[in-house]
């Protein structure tokens, strides 16, 4: 993906979230004719769709769901110094990568270093589950097992900070170390119906890679506005 610059414009270290799912063993999930009717875009809260898919908005342009190939569908939302982007094929893989909200809202020069907030990931995480049991609900079998893979980049002396609009404070500094956090999993689809805990695990690893061992006390106070938004 390229996106037009000013000839003196600077490309910002910006960081992503990647989420990548997948049925196992390979073999053909999703008949191509129902690709496109299988593929429902998750919405909750006020958030934008999950994910974005086409244009939704007159003020921010975004480019239409685009065919590839016979056998994948892909969509982005392009914005200057930002994406926002999925691809799904028809063996159930799936790929997700969006910007960090914290990189693009603000220079990350003005927080010192740079900054995720630890809602943010809490967001991600359960959203992503959700949609895997949305997703694969008809094309999956109770006991078929599902990979999963999820990667923070750019995470190096990355710190955690409290969402501005809620009114929480850190009783310390949660910076990571790592260049880059990934965290994989394997479920059997029967068991993503209980994916508020198994979001709750991968939420928890990714903190404890932010230094942060006592951030799953707060892991059920923002879950909870997800409970009874995401509907078979």
């Amino acid at each position: 993906m390229i996106i037009n610059r000013e000839e003196n414009s600077k490309v910002p270290d910006i960081g992503f979230f990647e989420f990548l799912m997948k049925p196992l063993p390979d073999r053909v999930r999703v008949p191509y004719q129902n690709l496109k009717s299988s593929f429902r875009p998750l919405e909750v809260r006020n958030f934008l769709p999950f994910p974005m898919v086409g244009n939704s908005s007159k003020d921010e342009p975004r480019n239409k769901n685009i065919e590839i190939w016979p056998n994948e569908w892909h969509s982005c939302y392009i914005h200057p110094q930002q994406h926002h982007i999925f691809s799904f094929f028809i063996n159930g893989f799936f790929i997700f990568r969006t910007s960090y909200f914290e990189d693009l809202k603000k220079d990350p020069r003005d927080w010192g270093e740079p900054v995720l907030a630890f809602e943010n990931i809490i967001i991600e995480i359960t959203r992503s589950l959700m949609l895997a049991k949305q997703m694969y609900k008809d094309t999956v079998g109770v006991n078929e097992k599902i990979a999963f893979k999820w990667t923070l980049t750019k995470t190096k002396k990355r710190t955690l900070i409290p969402p501005n609009h809620s009114g929480w404070s850190l009783g310390g500094i949660y910076t990571c170390f790592a260049e880059n956090v990934f965290i994989v999993r394997t479920y059997k689809y029967g068991e993503l119906s209980e994916y508020i805990s198994l979001s709750k695990d991968v939420i928890d690893k990714i903190f404890v890679a932010f230094n942060w061992p006592t951030g799953k006390s707060l892991i059920d106070d923002f879950q909870k506005d997800f409970l009874g938004h995401f509907k078979d």
